[in-house]
C-alpha cells in the first residue's frame, strides 16, 4: 500500500506542478487503485490541455500589430486598441514638435516595438516599416479602467520618449553622456520646476552652492557642461569627496589601498578613487532632472529651433554647443538657467536677475542653512 500511496502522491504532485511524467501504477496495484492513478493521470492531462490552450490564446491575443499615425509606427501587443494608439502616436508627435530637438526625419523613419508585443515579424515586414530602426519599449502595464476591467493602454509620453530616446543615441559621445534620456520631451510642470528647484537649492556639492549664490562658474560645474578633462577633480572638492566616501562607502574603500588613502584625508587619493569607482558618484553633480530642465529652459526662452539647433551641433563641450543654439554667451545661459529655476519658469526681465529672483534665493537660502544644520 506504501507504494501506491507513493505513486497517488506523485500524481498529485504532477496535477499541483504541471510535471511532465504520467502516474504510473506500480506491480501488483489493485483495480480501484489503477483506476485512482488513472483518474489522476486524466486531470493532469486535462490541465495541461487547458494550460496549453491559455497560453496560445494569451500568445495570440498578444500578437504584434502595426499602428501607423502621422508617419510614426508602432508595433503593440493586440490587447491595446488601434483608436488608442493611434491617439497616443499623434500626442507623441506634438510633444517631439513641442520639444523641437528631433528632426521629423528620425521620427519616421523608426518603429517603437513593445516589448510585451508577441510574434512580431509579420508586422515588422509590412513594407512601410521593414526598413526603420527599431526601438524596444518595455514597462507597458495593465491599467485599471473601472468597473474591475483593465486594458492595455499605451501612453503617448512613452512613445516620445522611446523616440527621443533612440535619437539621443544617434549623437556624440559628449551628448550621450549629458543628455537625459528622453531628452526632455514632455510639458514643463510645476511640479518639474520644483523638482529642479529643490535639487539646487538642497544640494549639499560646493558647486550648486556656488550655483545658488550666482557664481555663473558654479553653474556650469553643477550642470557638468564643461569638457572637464577630470571631472571629479574639477567639479566636486577633495573634501566633500572624502566626506562623502566616509559617509556612503566606507566599508568598502576601507577594503581599498586608495579608499583607505582617501579616508586618511589624501585629496588626490580621494579623486582618483572616485574615479576609478565611478558607480559610487556620477560624474555630474545635478541629477538628471536638472539636466533636463537646461533643455526646457532652452526650449522656452530661445525657441524650438534653438534645441534642434543644439542637439545637432558636435562642435565643443555641451555647454557651448547651447550657448550657440540660443545666440547668448555660456555665462548669460547659465544666468538664464538659473533664473528660471530658481522662478519655477519665469522669464528675465530688463531688471537685473538677481533682484527678480530675490525672493527665490532667499527661501533657497534658507533650505541650503537648514540642510547643512541638519548634517551635523
Amino acid at each position: 500500500m506504501s507504494e501506491i500511496r507513493r505513486a497517488a502522491a506523485a500524481a498529485v504532485t504532477m496535477l499541483l506542478g504541471a510535471g511532465a511524467l504520467v502516474a504510473q501504477a506500480p506491480p501488483g496495484a489493485t483495480p480501484p487503485e489503477r483506476a485512482l492513478l488513472a483518474r489522476a493521470d486524466s486531470l493532469y492531462r486535462q490541465l495541461e490541455t487547458r494550460r496549453d490552450q491559455q497560453r496560445r490564446e494569451h500568445r495570440e491575443s498578444a500578437r504584434g500589430r502595426l499602428v501607423e499615425s502621422g508617419g510614426l509606427a508602432a508595433v503593440v501587443p493586440g490587447q491595446a486598441t488601434a483608436n488608442q494608439v493611434q491617439h497616443s502616436l499623434d500626442t507623441a508627435a506634438l510633444l517631439l514638435r513641442d520639444l523641437g530637438g528631433v528632426p521629423q526625419v528620425f521620427a519616421r523613419s523608426v518603429v517603437v516595438v513593445l516589448a510585451n508585443a508577441a510574434d512580431t515579424a509579420v508586422a515588422l515586414s509590412t513594407p512601410v516599416v521593414r526598413d526603420r530602426r527599431r526601438l524596444r519599449l518595455g514597462g507597458i502595464q495593465w491599467t485599471e479602467v473601472g468597473g474591475g476591467r483593465s486594458a492595455l493602454i499605451v501612453p503617448a509620453q512613452s512613445l516620445a520618449g522611446a523616440i527621443a530616446s533612440g535619437y539621443r543615441d544617434t549623437r556624440d559621445a559628449d551628448w550621450r553622456a549629458w543628455l537625459p534620456a528622453d531628452l526632455g520631451v514632455g510639458p514643463w510642470t510645476r511640479g518639474a520646476a520644483w523638482g529642479a528647484f529643490d535639487v539646487l537649492t538642497r544640494s549639499t556639492w560646493a558647486a550648486g552652492s556656488r550655483c545658488l549664490s550666482g557664481d555663473t562658474e558654479g553653474c556650469r560645474l553643477w550642470l557638468g557642461v564643461d569638457r572637464d578633462s577630470s571631472p571629479y577633480q574639477t567639479r566636486y572638492e577633495a573634501d566633500e569627496l572624502r566626506t562623502y566616501v566616509d559617509e556612503h562607502w566606507k566599508w568598502y574603500a576601507e577594503r581599498s589601498p586608495k579608499g583607505r588613502e582617501c579616508l586618511g584625508g589624501d585629496a588626490s587619493a580621494c579623486v582618483e578613487y572616485v574615479r576609478e569607482q565611478h558607480h559610487i558618484l556620477p560624474a555630474i553633480p545635478s541629477d538628471e532632472g536638472s539636466r533636463r530642465s537646461l533643455v526646457r529652459a532652452l526650449r522656452v526662452l530661445h525657441g524650438a529651433a534653438a534645441v534642434e539647433r543644439a542637439f545637432a551641433d558636435t562642435t565643443g563641450s555641451v555647454g557651448q554647443r547651447f550657448a550657440r543654439a540660443a545666440g547668448i554667451g555660456e555665462d548669460s545661459l547659465m544666468r538664464e538657467w538659473r533664473y528660471w529655476v530658481l522662478t519655477r519658469g519665469g522669464r528675465p526681465q530688463d531688471r537685473t536677475l538677481f533682484a527678480d529672483a530675490a525672493p527665490a534665493v532667499l527661501l533657497a537660502g534658507l533650505l541650503v542653512l537648514v540642510a547643512r544644520r541638519s548634517r551635523g
